[in-house]
């Protein structure tokens, strides 16, 4: 473990491994910070698809349909939930794909 980095990165990283594969945590410090900017509120698809997690709103809610979408690692299931300015949550879509979306309100 130790070969390449000291001894206590190299604990850190078998820590931060198992953390992610085994016991499923959202990674610490690989989530990218993304800040999209509302009038009026913003839909999950749309949210997904600004965020850089999904390609298209349709392909957002087929992930959501695919109960393959968490916000701050809850399953989600409804197409309409809306997110408003202050609102500051982490997304996944699959296991991989993740972002820390904060909401701001639009001047």
């Amino acid at each position: 473990m130790s070969r390449f980095h000291d001894a206590d990165a190299a604990e850190r990283a078998q820590r931060e491994f198992i953390a992610r594969v085994s016991e499923k945590a959202l990674p610490t410090d690989l989530v990218p910070k993304v800040v999209l900017v509302e009038a009026a509120g913003l839909r999950i698809g749309n949210v997904l698809k600004e965020a850089g997690l999904a390609a298209s709103s349709s392909e957002a809610n087929r992930k959501i349909e695919e109960k393959a979408v968490k916000v701050d690692g809850t399953r989600v299931s409804d197409r309409g939930l809306t997110f408003h300015a202050g609102a500051d949550h982490v997304f996944q879509v699959g296991s991989h794909r993740f972002a820390r979306v904060k909401f701001e309100p639009k001047t």
